[in-house]
């Protein structure tokens, strides 16, 4: 199996103003481009974002989790997912450490499944230009 490592996504608080965000960014957006997606994140996350790094796919379906402790509800994630999801479908995960386990037995039942850790907020971040104070950063990588 191969798997996409959510660090390879995310930059903007990674690098420095030299660095090309918007050619990352817009290389990050074309992962997604004509392609349906499912996107398996903590319930509301993606709701206060201002800006979608998805917003190049065919089509979106949001399949919502705890945002703590996803893990207690492992067995209903993945039954959602085999429920709702077809295995043509990217699986797009934002779930923490959940994430991390849930690639791999995904990608075992035949789906194509991302860990994309942080992507859609860091995304936001930089369309945005948060200041990268030590207050901003630490409320960033808080728990959502």
């Amino acid at each position: 199996h191969q798997y996409l490592d959510a660090s390879a996504c995310g930059a903007y608080f990674r690098y420095g103003e030299d660095f090309d965000f918007e050619s990352h960014y817009r290389k990050v957006m074309e992962l997604f481009e004509n392609k349906d997606i499912a996107i398996v994140c903590g319930e509301g996350i993606l709701d206060d974002l201002q800006y979608d790094v998805f917003s190049l796919a065919k089509s979106k379906m949001i399949i919502g989790a705890p945002k703590i402790n996803a893990f207690s509800e492992y067995d209903k994630i993945i039954a959602e997912i085999k429920e709702k999801v077809s295995t043509d479908t990217l699986v797009c995960i934002i779930l923490g450490m959940t994430a991390t386990v849930l690639v791999p037995d995904l990608t075992d039942l035949g789906y194509m499944a991302w860990d994309l850790g942080h992507i859609a907020k860091e995304y936001n971040a930089y369309m945005t230009k948060m200041e990268k104070t030590q207050e901003n950063m630490d409320r960033f990588w808080a728990p959502d």
